[in-house]
């Protein structure tokens, strides 16, 4: 009987904590799939988080978001200070991913260094606006890695201490900085970009001047760029001013392929490698479009040329290269609203097919007004020379203002922001 009663209580034991198992397999089954728009707890009591939303770009830039299954987002650090003085940013929490660091997450927080790994791939508004502590950011990942690709307005606004920001140049993702993603960083001097990296505006180079109080541009701030074969992409939008004054550093990176056409962009300079070999010397066919001049190749102005080129390494080698600018360069190139006889308004920018016949029209002795798309620093009206008619515009005006003269037609140019000459055709009624 005992023998008996023994064995019953072994079985119900053993059924007992099956049944908890049971149970305890099917909460967490339960937990594997978490509920959209719901905010859960980590289970060490540090992290806020939930399902990661990510931003995508489709043409023109038009948002179109999209709820992740697996992959959360910090909504909100609540633990210790003292965890933050070297933050690492955690790949998983509770078992998940962690993809997105979420708006106000990090908010003045104290970080002194942040270590971001390779599989965050965006950071809302101002995640960690505000952080002053905050002296250096470092993603993680190698060559060719996939990592972040988009960070928010004003995610790292304010962080005054910070000094340095590594993000792997040669990064296999195109990374975006919306507006003032680094503003009023006034110790942050450098920062390196891959070719197609968008930058909104003031997300570089901006502080505010609290005497002033006015945005100011950081002094000698650097923007180095990484591009391969076939030249810039989107990484000068917004950077017209650093152009201008030389503040970009650029690395060229091309197959030694003389079949090749190098396109590249009117008023850049950079250093040139040809199969990971820094070019010594080059000889142009057209110096006033393209020449080397201390160690960098220098883009002068829209053309075509022949270069000679001599590596390190003693090798020789050629190219053909033509000279261009980007409609993407909407601030570094404006474009001029003209209207034709019907009174369509076009964006004139040299395009040879779509305004071969569009003339900017001017009635005799008054002075019409072309509004500008982009910001205008200065209008060059040294080409104004024309006896039906002249601009008369003031260097930083944003329209052009042209007098009509005599009858008849013309052509006047017109340099906005010393880099792109505009040949408007002008008709004088």
């Amino acid at each position: 009987m005992k023998k008996f009663i023994s064995l019953l209580l072994a079985i119900l034991t053993i059924v007992s904590v099956f049944s908890v198992f049971s149970v305890n397999a099917q909460e967490n089954t339960t937990a594997e799939k978490l509920e959209p728009n719901k905010v859960y707890t980590s289970a060490d009591g540090n992290y806020k988080y939930k399902l990661a939303t990510y931003r995508t770009y489709g043409e023109c830039l038009v948002e179109s978001n999209y709820t992740s299954d697996t992959d959360i987002q910090i909504v909100k650090y609540i633990g210790k200070k003292a965890h933050l003085t070297k933050y690492f940013v955690p790949e998983t929490i509770d078992g998940y991913t962690v993809g997105e660091i979420g708006e106000k997450a990090f908010k003045g927080k104290y970080i002194k260094h942040l270590i971001i790994h390779k599989n965050i791939r965006q950071i809302c508004d101002r995640a960690f606006y505000g952080c002053e502590k905050l002296k250096m950011i470092r993603f993680k990942g190698k060559k060719r890695y996939g990592g972040i690709s988009y960070i928010d307005k004003e995610a790292f606004a304010g962080c005054t201490s910070l000094i340095s920001v590594n993000i792997n140049e040669k990064s296999a993702v195109d990374i975006e900085l919306r507006e003032k993603a680094f503003y009023n960083c006034p110790n942050l001097k450098s920062i390196r970009l891959n070719e197609d990296a968008f930058v909104g505006k003031k997300a570089l180079g901006y502080y505010y001047d609290k005497h002033t109080k006015k945005d100011k541009r950081v002094k000698n701030f650097k923007v180095n760029i990484y591009f391969e074969d076939g030249g810039f992409g989107n990484a000068l939008s917004n950077l017209e001013s650093y152009t201008h004054s030389n503040k970009l550093n650029c690395k060229g990176y091309f197959n030694d392929d003389a079949n090749d056409t190098l396109y590249l962009e009117e008023g850049t300079s950079f250093r040139m490698f040809i199969d990971n070999v820094e070019v010594k010397s080059c000889k142009s066919s057209k110096e006033k479009v393209v020449r080397f001049t201390n160690g960098k190749l220098q883009c002068l102005k829209t053309g075509k040329a022949n270069i000679e080129i001599k590596l390190w390494n003693g090798k020789k080698t050629y190219r053909k290269v033509e000279i261009g600018h980007s409609s993407y360069f909407d601030d570094s190139y404006p474009d001029i609203i003209v209207k034709d006889k019907y009174g369509n308004k076009y964006n004139y920018n040299n395009c040879k097919d779509s305004y071969k016949n569009l003339c900017a029209r001017v009635k005799k002795g008054e002075t019409a007004e072309f509004p500008i798309i982009g910001k205008v620093n200065e209008i060059d009206n040294v080409y104004k020379s024309s006896s039906k008619a002249k601009i008369v515009s003031s260097p930083s005006s944003s329209t052009l203002k042209i007098k009509g003269l005599a009858r008849g037609t013309t052509t006047v140019k017109v340099k906005i922001n010393g880099v792109k000459t505009i040949n408007l055709k002008v008709k004088v009624l």
